[in-house]
């Protein structure tokens, strides 16, 4: 039930992915005539609305779906929030209604923050025109902000998130009550830290097909370009030091084991952080 949950929490994530690319029309300047801006405007919106209502019928008939399988099935499912594991009983209808929006959130919040590192890493002078575009598309105006605003904006948006969530997952009984508003909101800053922890296995894969791609020739295609320039920008902060011997090039692997190592660390000490809440007040 997990593998099924996970690939239909993926379908809804490229359902949705789709739905915002398609109500994105990039302006492409001709010198002869403005046309092209307004071409083709009404069919493109008008095949948006199939993948919208797919998402929600989606998200929406899954749940009864797990309450009639999940208890047959002694299924418990639950959330994994690094900090805390959120537990849902697939036989009451509210909690599964709960699970399946907060599954699918979980999974197209990782996806945001990805395509917000990859908006911050990647190249702006490279020819990548279309990973550009397709990041604009998802992004929106974000896409054109500051690289520290975007690091950063992950962390309220989720304070915001658990801040808002916590009423309704207190009255489906799945969280316990806190004491104050002050150790509510601390909770959330824990919680929008880990959400950083995302960025991990993102990192790792662009350095390990960097490394790849510098020795073994695999053709000529345009993500090759983005991948590159995105892991020169993670490798930017290891340039000054002397890991060159001859030909070969040190710094991905010292940057993946400081990636790996640190976000270990991290992890634990946040999970610790957690338990220990709240800090003051």
């Amino acid at each position: 039930m997990f593998v099924l949950n996970f690939i239909l929490d993926v379908v809804a994530v490229m359902l949705w992915l789709q739905w915002r690319a398609l109500g994105f029309r990039p302006v492409i300047a001709y010198r002869d005539s403005l046309a092209h801006t307004l071409r083709n405007a009404g069919p493109e919106r008008s095949r948006r609305w199939p993948y919208l209502a797919g998402l929600i019928a989606l998200l929406l008939l899954r749940a009864p779906a797990y309450g009639a399988l999940g208890p047959g099935l002694h299924w418990v499912p639950y959330l994994d929030l690094r900090v805390l594991a959120l537990p849902f009983r697939s036989d009451l209808p509210g909690r599964m209604l709960a699970f399946s929006l907060l599954s699918f959130l979980r999974l197209i919040s990782i996806s945001y923050l990805w395509l917000l590192l990859l908006s911050v890493l990647y190249p702006r002078s490279s020819t990548a025109f279309g990973a550009a575009t397709l990041l604009r598309a998802y992004l929106g105006a974000v896409d054109a902000w500051k690289w520290p605003l975007k690091l950063l904006l992950p962390l309220p948006l989720i304070v915001v998130f658990w801040c808002a969530w916590h009423p309704v997952l207190l009255s489906l009984r799945i969280v316990a009550p806190v004491s104050s508003f002050n150790l509510l909101l601390q909770q959330g800053v824990v919680l929008g830290l880990t959400a950083f922890l995302a960025w991990k296995p993102l990192v790792l894969g662009l350095l390990f097909l960097h490394v790849l791609n510098s020795y073994i020739h695999l053709g000529t295609s345009a993500i090759w370009p983005f991948i590159n320039g995105c892991s020169k920008q993670l490798l930017h902060p290891l340039s000054r030091l002397p890991l060159r011997l001859n030909q070969v090039d040190f710094s991905p692997a010292l940057a993946i084991l400081l990636v790996w190592v640190g976000s270990e660390f991290a992890a634990r000490g946040l999970e610790r952080l957690f338990r220990r809440l709240p800090l003051f007040g």
